[in-house]
């Protein structure tokens, strides 16, 4: 059952208590009981961020799915747009960012067309994808978007690139209103259903080898 509020109710800076009342029919035996189970609200605008990343690629891969970033309103009752993605990806074990090239965020169902700009990546810190257009999010779905990068030939064998993204720091807004919203991390399950996560470790392995990309259901 869902309780339609007559009026949207903000919460800001702390939590607020609801109370469930009815009545009891007098012809309710006396030792009846009733379970009440309590689920996520449904919001005006609400999005939940998760990263999944692939497990290892090739030196040279060309245009190769690093993380697939999964999004989700399953509790908004309105659609969402994002316009930008903000990620922090780190080189390890005698890696270099200046290795990836050409990065960009694409639909993961239709890769072909970049959705931001090719942008370098600044390694450590955050770097911003902003979308050309804004990537709407219908209400009580979900979709996928897709790190994609050019890992060059000379990039160590064994390196490591650690992708994490921070939901909160989303740009996105409200579709009806354009109000600015606050995304949230997945808890338990991402909307594909993977455990959630915010961020995930990627191993640059030989030449030729072939790629073991991130899960995507």
């Amino acid at each position: 059952n869902v309780f339609n509020l007559n009026t949207p109710l903000t919460v800001s800076g702390g939590s607020t208590t609801l109370t469930v009342r009815c009545d009891v029919s007098a012809t309710k035996p006396s030792t009846g009981t009733f379970v009440i189970a309590a689920h996520q609200p449904m919001q005006q605008g609400g999005l939940t961020v998760n990263i999944d990343t692939a497990s290892s690629v090739p030196a040279g891969s060309q245009n190769v799915t690093l993380a697939n970033i999964s999004l989700g309103t399953s509790n908004s009752t309105t659609a969402v747009n994002v316009r930008a993605i903000p990620l922090t990806i780190t080189a390890g074990s005698n890696g270099s960012v200046a290795n990836l090239t050409g990065c960009s965020i694409r639909n993961a169902t239709n890769q072909d067309v970049a959705l931001s700009a090719d942008t370098a990546i600044t390694n450590g810190s955050v770097t911003t994808f902003t979308l050309t257009n804004p990537f709407l999010v219908s209400a009580n779905t979900s979709a996928m978007l897709a790190l994609i990068c050019d890992v060059q030939p000379a990039t160590a064998v064994g390196s490591t690139f650690m992708i994490a993204i921070a939901p909160s720091n989303v740009t996105a807004t409200n579709a009806a209103t354009g109000a600015s919203i606050t995304p949230v991390a997945a808890v338990g399950r991402g909307p594909n259903g993977l455990p959630a996560s915010t961020s995930g470790t990627v191993v640059v392995t030989a030449a030729g080898s072939t790629p073991v990309p991130p899960a995507d259901d």
